[in-house]
């Protein structure tokens, strides 16, 4: 295309408000602005859900003593797991140290919340830029702005803490070098990809069969057919073999020995040669698989639906398809969910390759119906999903969260809290265990340790949290073997065991 002719679709592409002059100063403080609105919302969320004691060891918790440690040079030891857990033997998130230094500056697992908030807000700046590519400045905002407060994101901020925050902006940024054609960011950020958690070395593969298949936009870079070649064969090998590494030798060596814990497909075979067999053998079973459920079909198509399934036409959405089938395929029902953090990367991708879509060849005359239909359509999602299930679009819940600040039950895990001294050993209701992290060797029931000096419960719920033990029959047990209720109000209980001498070594923040 010649300069003049690039110039020409520029200008026809301004007068329909379907790009927008990069440089612009109003767009780059929009942007700004947009980014910092969003982060403040998640953080918002987040620490307000801390402060009402609505995030729990699961997984904020765990996450938390497993980065605190790596600030102090340790191994990711998470006791709530188990004794000398290494939380690098049950996913593998290396990457997670990035969070280590700024625990120097403030030892709290709000340090997570935080950097979760920021490290999700800042794929704002990098969608604005893809979709600037495609589409008028004022829509590219709108489209990001609606994405950002989206359902699947939503519940990732909602889960507490997930490694997988950190794979929001390295997808996007991955997906705008491949937008560059620029080889070496490409490399970089998919290679830094396989550090967020281990199923990423699949979607790294997916993105370099995207590399080789995507076709060259205007706006990119041309690039030798060799070296588009190589670059994109090159990944999907790293990726690969970075996978197999992982799950079949660098978990099980952390574990302590022990297998992958995480094979939830029985449909599918006992292990991975089993499973293979089965999908050569069977296709249209392996594909029925992802489908078969009522739960299921819902989720994809609360996942496709506001996107308008614009994303089949860009070959960019098969980046999810690992991630797709490592969900439905599994046993696991709680994967199947319109919730938590599990649909978030998912999510992005195909809002990227819808994005991408926009900008084809083939959808080019109707083009900005097509991008306002799909914003109206986003948008429109956001109250429905709500009504249909409120737990998955959770920010709607803030201002009651926010009202609740002073509530009894709060005020008396306040009290209960002050009475535990540092550097001694806890069991404690999930829901309070992020309370203690910072200062002590906390486990939830049920979990191997060091006989602990103090147990809290809440007696008002029914379990100890998401699968644990009833909190009736810890207390009958933990009553049997000697401890005394010193503390007991609004349902909050505080159990004290015969020796609660400050231990650092054994029972303080970092001990394993």
């Amino acid at each position: 295309m010649s300069n003049t002719q690039t110039q020409d679709e520029r200008t026809r592409l301004l007068r329909f408000g379907l790009t927008s002059r990069h440089d612009s100063s109003v767009d780059a403080l929009t942007t700004t602005t947009l980014t910092l609105v969003i982060a403040g919302l998640y953080a918002t969320y987040s620490m307000v859900r801390y402060a009402q004691f609505r995030t729990g060891g699961y997984d904020l918790g765990i996450f938390d003593q497993a980065v605190r440690n790596y600030a102090h040079l340790k191994p990711p030891f998470a006791p709530i797991k188990g004794y000398q857990y290494n939380l690098l033997g049950d996913h593998f998130h290396p990457l997670l140290i990035v969070f280590s230094p700024f625990y120097w500056l403030w030892d709290d697992p709000r340090v997570l919340l935080l950097g979760q908030a920021l490290a999700v807000a800042a794929c704002v700046p990098v969608l604005v830029r893809m979709c600037d590519r495609r589409m008028g400045p004022v829509l590219s905002r709108l489209m990001v702005m609606i994405f950002m407060v989206s359902w699947p994101l939503q519940g990732l901020i909602d889960f507490d803490f997930h490694e997988i925050c950190l794979a929001m902006p390295l997808l996007c940024l991955a997906f705008d070098a491949l937008d560059r054609r620029h080889p070496a960011a490409f490399l970089t950020w998919s290679i830094l990809l396989i550090g967020v958690r281990e199923d990423m070395g699949l979607v790294v593969t997916m993105l370099g069969i995207v590399w080789i298949v995507q076709p060259h936009r205007d706006h990119a870079q041309p690039l030798e057919t060799r070296q588009q070649l190589t670059v994109g064969i090159a990944m999907a090998l790293i990726g690969a073999i970075s996978f197999v590494l992982v799950v079949g030798v660098l978990i099980p060596h952390f574990s302590g020995g022990g297998s992958y814990g995480y094979w939830d497909y029985p449909d599918l075979g006992t292990g991975p040669s089993a499973m293979v067999q089965s999908i050569l053998t069977h296709p249209g079973g392996a594909f029925h698989l992802v489908v078969d459920n009522a739960t299921k079909r819902q989720t994809i198509g609360w996942l496709a639906l506001p996107l308008l399934c614009l994303f089949l036409l860009s070959p960019r959405w098969i980046a999810a398809t690992p991630l797709i089938i490592e969900r439905f395929w599994s046993s696991r029902q709680l994967l199947w969910e319109p919730r938590f953090h599990y649909n978030a990367p998912i999510f992005l991708i195909l809002f990227i390759a819808a994005v991408d879509a926009l900008g084809s060849r083939p959808v080019r005359r109707c083009r900005t119906p097509l991008s306002w239909a799909m914003l109206a359509a986003l948008a429109i999602t956001v109250p429905v999903v709500h009504t249909a299930n409120p737990l998955a679009e959770p920010f709607a819940q803030l201002p009651g969260q926010i009202a609740a600040h002073s509530s009894p039950s709060v005020q008396a895990s306040r009290e209960a809290l002050a009475l535990i001294p540092a550097d001694v050993c806890v069991t404690a209701d999930d829901r309070l265990v992020t309370q203690l992290t910072r200062s002590n060797r906390v486990t939830v029931p049920g979990t191997t340790t060091p006989a602990p000096a103090y147990i809290l419960l809440d007696m008002s719920q029914p379990d100890t949290g998401g699968g644990l033990d009833d909190p009736r029959t810890v207390l009958k047990s933990a009553v049997s073997s000697g401890y005394d209720v010193i503390f007991d109000k609004n349902a909050i209980l505080l159990l004290r065991g015969s020796d609660t001498r400050p231990d650092p070594s054994r029972c303080g923040p970092t001990a394993p």
